[in-house]
């Protein structure tokens, strides 16, 4: 397991490496500057972001291997960020351009630490980033025109094989879209419905797409916030409670213990995990049975 955690001198947080089979804990240290963090880890490779010494930040890829770790770079701008790995060697995320005018979408070889920039639909004026990949090859993000804020850009999906680019916004009628999770050929999101006369700005909605049949499937405003898929449902946090929705049958349920809200900070296979507020208790949720189970705290309150 992979995360951040406080020196005692100074409080400065360095991304960590913990091997439960050996419980040895190893601390990553940073690529030049005061902090780093870690984001995920699949086999060998660990990916995060750390400052460098001139205070910019820049992805890293460390290898648990060889205990080397190397530094994804720019296109020529003052820094990147990492937001996912898949494959065993592939990492996307975004870095900035000359003179920090765009931010574009990459992709990054673990093995090779070849970097290609992924661009936008629009050409190397757009803007673009890499939420995930999945398959090793399915990378979504979410991209903008030149010169707009990037808050109201597109869903997009990039085949890393056959470099074809699907651009969502045509389901989002040219508002906006973000892409939030993928997994296998499923990506979920929010988009921005048009003003359709009775209100200014409708809610928000969720939404999943469907790689390999193309069919976008709209959500519900229940959600919007967050939405995370694993499988085939898609889980995202909704007032009270939250909420699954099962893609292949179409049904919405909700699960948590009352009347706040019960956020979902990640999901692997069956399971879901959280916490709940008020409270500050966690849970483990299992998507196929609906089972619900709040964790105890170890000798306190709150957990």
């Amino acid at each position: 397991m992979v995360g951040s955690s406080a020196l005692a001198d100074d409080f400065e947080w360095h991304a960590f490496a913990y091997d439960r089979s050996t419980r040895v804990m190893t601390d990553l240290g940073t690529l030049g500057g005061t902090s780093s963090s870690a984001l995920d880890v699949e086999g060998r490779y660990v990916i995060g972001d750390s400052t460098l010494a001139d205070g910019n930040s820049r992805g890293f890829v460390h290898d648990l291997r060889t205990h080397r770790t190397h530094t994804i770079g720019t296109f020529d701008g003052s820094g990147s960020h990492v937001s996912g790995i898949d494959g065993g060697v592939v990492v996307v995320g975004s870095a900035r351009t000359p003179g920090d005018q765009n931010t574009h979408a990459y992709a990054y070889d673990a093995r090779t630490h070849v970097m290609t920039e992924l661009g936008s639909p629009v050409g190397p004026d757009g803007t673009s980033t890499a939420t995930g990949i999945s398959e090793g090859r399915y990378v979504a993000g979410t991209w903008d025109h030149p010169g707009t804020p990037f808050e109201g850009g597109h869903a997009f999906v990039h085949d890393l094989r056959t470099r074809a680019w699907t651009d969502l916004s045509r389901y989002d009628n040219g508002v906006s879209s973000k892409v939030t999770s993928i997994t296998g050929h499923t990506v979920v999101g929010t988009f921005q419905p048009k003003p359709d006369g009775s209100s200014d700005r409708p809610p928000e909605r969720g939404f999943a797409y469907d790689i390999r049949s193309g069919v976008w499937s709209d959500l519900g405003p229940e959600m919007a916030y967050r939405p995370i898929v694993t499988g085939h449902t898609v889980l995202a946090t909704t007032r009270p409670g939250a909420c699954a929705y099962d893609l292949p049958t179409r049904t919405l349920s909700t699960f948590g213990p009352g009347p706040g809200r019960t956020y979902i900070n990640g999901v692997a296979g069956k399971y879901a995990a959280g916490d709940t507020n008020p409270g500050l208790f966690a849970y483990v949720y299992r998507v196929d049975t609906g089972a619900f189970t709040l964790l105890p705290a170890i000798g306190g309150v709150h957990c």
